[in-house]
């Protein structure tokens, strides 16, 4: 198999967001782009209202354009199963929320010891309001593409994704 420099650099990317992020939402918002290319508003902005498991569908909301408002986009398998993962997390979702909930993210620590000694915690998760902006983190995740395609090495992207580890959503080894 031959690299090819476009590949590497969203390999890159993708593991460097993933990576970083702390929380698992910017992986199956990653994945979810990547399988299906929708738009970040789109993205952002999705329902569950528009996710149909069965059929295995996701209709688009309001898209940047007109085109794009409704379209149909069939879930492939392993986006599906990332997808029905995620939405396991909130078992009190309805239809009119938000498949990436306005939350804040924080670290566990303990009582009587300085410092992060735990894991990440979501708080204050608010499903009927989206996710906020992760423009920040796309920011810091090129920085971490360029280390990588610089052949850096960097810590172990899995530590944070818990469940979804296990269905093969680890990104892998960058080749450039």
């Amino acid at each position: 198999m031959t690299n090819h420099p476009v590949r590497g650099v969203q390999q890159a990317f993708y593991s460097s967001l993933t990576r970083g992020a702390g929380r698992a939402a910017y992986t199956v918002v990653v994945m979810l782009a990547l399988n299906t290319g929708m738009r970040y508003s789109e993205i952002r902005l999705s329902q569950y209202k528009q996710v149909d498991f069965r059929a295995k569908l996701l209709t688009v909301g309001k898209s940047k354009t007109q085109s794009g408002t409704g379209r149909v986009i069939p879930l492939n398998s392993r986006i599906l199963g990332v997808l029905q993962m995620w939405a396991s997390q909130f078992s009190e979702r309805e239809l009119d929320h938000y498949v990436f909930p306005s939350e804040k993210c924080g670290a566990n620590g303990q009582e009587d010891s300085f410092g992060f000694t735990g894991g990440a915690t979501r708080y204050q998760t608010d499903p009927t309001r989206p996710i906020g902006d992760w423009k920040e983190a796309c920011e810091k995740a090129k920085e971490r593409a360029a280390a990588i395609l610089n052949g850096e090495q960097l810590p172990d992207p899995t530590q944070h994704l818990g469940p979804l580890r296990d269905l093969g959503t680890s990104p892998s080894p960058v080749r450039v």
